[in-house]
């Protein structure tokens, strides 16, 4: 099913459907802390915050680069059997089996290097923040 996340240091918003965004606290979940932290890290490129949350082990790749992330903390592990990432010049997949056995794939596209402006739609769930 298709979702909207906004991920923030404090809380996550999450729209499923035309109804009002569900708000996951932070302070409340160590584990959902943890999961934040890796997703953050995933998506903004923090090699230094990867490294402390998981164990990174290179696998063959067709063509750029693919790793393997295996949580180093109990409470991702809880979450995150592992996380397996590739791309090129920017993160263009990232593939999360769930201790569940549950799997998420994440495809990116349309990078862009400078910044965007926001459309309407886009800062109201900036603002629900």
């Amino acid at each position: 099913y298709e979702t909207t996340m906004l991920v923030s240091q404090d809380a996550i918003l999450e729209w499923a459907g035309d109804g009002p965004p569900q708000r996951l606290e932070m302070a409340a979940n160590p584990a959902l802390r943890a999961l934040a932290d890796a997703l953050l890290g995933l998506l903004t490129g923090d090699t230094g915050a990867l490294v402390t949350l998981f164990e990174p082990t290179p696998l063959p790749a067709e063509q750029g680069w693919r790793l393997a992330l295996v949580p180093k903390g109990q409470d991702l592990a809880a979450l995150i059997d592992e996380v397996e990432v590739a791309g090129g010049r920017f993160v263009e997949e990232a593939v999360i089996s769930e201790a569940g056995g549950d799997r998420t794939a994440i495809t990116f596209d349309d990078f862009r290097t400078e910044p965007g402006t926001l459309d309407a739609a886009e800062r109201a769930y900036f603002e629900q923040r």
